[in-house]
């Protein structure tokens, strides 16, 4: 890329029109006596290319002047590119711009957003949107567009820099523009290109895809090394449960295991052991019944005890009503005899009833005997040993654990 700034020029408050023009493929040295603007001029290149903010001086040159502009040429192309001068402190965001070089005789008019001219400009410069910072800073992420303005850095050269002993290029007391330099100055020089950046960059992408392939590869073979362990492990169990046969292959021995958790299983190998668990249950829940209305009975019997027992306590009322000559009356003396005959005479009616609770009851529980009995003896007739026992409920486990697995 070629680049270089052929003019500079201002627009005054008073009409006239201000020009400095640069010869190209030169180096176009300014001198001048202290204070007659010479600083101002870079300040101005400066400020044309897009600065947030400004340097120059608003006595005499800023309160003067209305635009401030550049003519360029990039490659083969001539540009003109006009700023309104700032208000005070704060940078202006009207643009002027010819993409024929055309120099307004007046003060320019703006018909450009910012951002609008940066892309156009940037195509010029080989800087797109792809064009990112190849490695980060403190200040710079890394993948963060490059600014065409970090490349007027090898445009220019302040006086500070050439009697500077260590530094060969301005604004490197700006964090952004320092973290800057090292980044694009293979771009710069030649050294690299746009292209071989985003071939780069490109391979870096696929050499990070590459290895995230690789590290599931790796787990995928682990989790397979795995699944076969563990498919090993159930096939043995299976065998030893007598669900599939002790000579099936692993295609087979998948099958087998594929069928037992999607059908039910209804083998007549297993009526023994289901008909067993029927029994025992049926003979635990006659057992139960048998058990809780014993308790009731107890319960009702001792009911009528406590009702005896509250008779007895009671009989004193009759000859207390005989006998009250000797006895010491109140008020409600009779009141309170009467309640108690009262009472006295209903328990003794609860007493000799004759409930056929009772009867009801002791028949049940004779008939649920019977039941238990039977029951009883079906459950010795079936094989029930305890490891038999144990077996199938560990089957029946193992069933629901492999079910488990295949969801």
């Amino acid at each position: 890329m070629k680049f270089h700034i052929e003019s500079l020029h201002l627009w005054l408050a008073s009409g006239e029109t201000r020009t400095l023009s640069f010869l190209p493929n030169k180096v176009n040295v300014i001198t001048g006596a202290s204070h007659t603007g010479k600083t101002a001029i870079l300040d101005i290149f400066d400020y044309c290319f897009f600065a947030s903010r400004h340097r120059i001086s608003e006595s005499i040159i800023n309160e003067n002047t209305l635009w401030y502009g550049l003519k360029i040429h990039v490659n083969d192309k001539v540009y003109t590119l006009a700023r309104r001068a700032p208000s005070g402190p704060t940078v202006s965001s009207d643009y002027y711009f010819s993409s024929i070089g055309e120099i307004p005789d007046k003060a320019p008019k703006a018909n450009i957003q910012e951002p609008a001219l940066k892309v156009l400009l940037g195509a010029d410069f080989g800087i797109d949107q792809d064009v990112r910072i190849p490695f980060g800073g403190q200040y710079l992420q890394t993948g963060s567009r490059i600014s065409l303005r970090y490349f007027l850095l090898f445009n220019t050269i302040s006086q500070d820099i050439i009697t500077h002993s260590e530094q060969f290029f301005d604004k490197q007391d700006q964090p952004r523009t320092r973290e800057a330099l090292p980044r694009i100055f293979d771009i710069a020089v030649g050294i690299d290109t746009v292209e071989n950046i985003l071939k780069r960059e490109k391979r870096a992408q696929l050499e990070k895809r590459l290895a995230r392939l690789q590290k599931q590869s790796v787990k995928t073979d682990e989790n397979r090394e795995a699944f076969y362990g563990e498919l090993a492990e159930t096939t043995s169990r299976a065998m030893s449960y007598g669900l599939i046969a002790d000579n099936s292959d692993a295609e087979q021995a998948v099958t087998t295991l594929q069928r037992m958790v999607v059908e039910r299983e209804t083998g007549p190998e297993l009526f023994v052991s289901r008909k067993y668990e029927e029994v025992s249950a049926e003979l635990y829940r006659v057992s139960r019944k048998i058990k809780g209305l014993r308790k009731f009975l107890g319960e009702y019997t001792k009911h009528k005890d406590v009702l005896s027992e509250t008779a007895d306590s009671l009989k004193p009322i009759s000859f207390l009503r005989n006998n009250h000559a000797d006895t010491v009356r109140t008020s409600v003396f009779f009141e309170i005899l009467e309640r108690l005959e009262e009472g006295l005479q209903e328990i003794k009616i609860e007493i000799s009833k004759k409930n056929p609770l009772d009867s009801n009851v002791g028949e049940l529980i004779k008939k649920l005997e019977g039941q238990r009995e039977h029951l009883q003896g079906e459950l010795q007739a079936l094989p029930s040993s305890d490891t038999v026992f144990e077996n199938e409920k560990e089957r029946y486990i193992f069933i629901g654990e492999t079910k488990a697995r295949a969801c």
